[in-house]
């Protein structure tokens, strides 16, 4: 099943960054219709994955692009961003498989990092950013 994950990804990973735009103009008109209808909080999230699968699926270099793609998205935006591995520590031993968290301490530090960035998003006036 590791097998099957990482040579999907590594045939995705080339598509990407092609069909980015099209998916983020998706998420704004989105955002843009609630926010149409009232005062909306948005937080754009990185969610859980593997660490090993970042290295031998995605790649380094990709997770990277990626990464930087969000919060410029964000930015553009006017989007809270938070990338729960890094928020986390999220280490290789976290996860059963390539995104799905197996250690209940590890679920327990999203849990508290992402709790964190929606009371910072809901008490500020403005986007907030992760530190980079």
């Amino acid at each position: 099943m590791w097998e099957e994950k990482v040579a999907r990804a590594k045939r995705l990973v080339p598509r990407y960054h092609h069909n980015a735009e099209r998916r983020w103009a998706v998420l704004q008109r989105m955002l843009a219709g609630l926010r149409r209808r009232g005062r909306v909080s948005a937080l754009l999230l990185d969610t859980p994955v593997n660490p090993r699968f970042v290295r031998e699926g995605f790649g380094e270099d990709f997770y990277a692009a990626h990464r930087q793609r969000m919060r410029q998205w964000a930015r553009r935006s006017g989007l809270a961003y938070l990338n729960i591995n890094e928020a986390a520590n999220l280490q290789d031993e976290d996860f059963f498989d390539h995104y799905h968290l197996s250690r209940r301490e590890a679920q327990q530090r999203c849990t508290a990092a992402l709790a964190a960035k929606v009371a910072e998003v809901l008490a500020g006036p403005g986007p907030q950013e992760e530190p980079s």
